[in-house]
């Protein structure tokens, strides 16, 4: 597949500064996404793993769920 990694950095960069801002009050469950999120996409960095279509469609779940939370 893909080894491109600089697409996860700044995933990885993003997701930091939204959980770093911390510009409103995220509960438990928001925070707790984004750091799964977090995790999935630095392991795969840190082992230079490629990036499948399966890590992709979890953290894109993750985010979308986190999001829809906020509305």
């Amino acid at each position: 597949m893909i080894r491109n990694y600089q697409d996860i950095d700044d995933l990885i960069q993003g997701i930091k500064g939204i959980l770093s801002k911390n510009r409103c009050s995220y509960s438990s469950e928001e925070k707790s996404l984004l750091v799964d999120c977090l995790l999935k996409l630095q392991e795969t960095k840190d082992k230079k793993l490629e990036i499948s279509a399966e890590l992709i469609l979890a953290v894109v779940e993750l985010l979308a769920t986190f999001f829809e939370l906020l509305t």
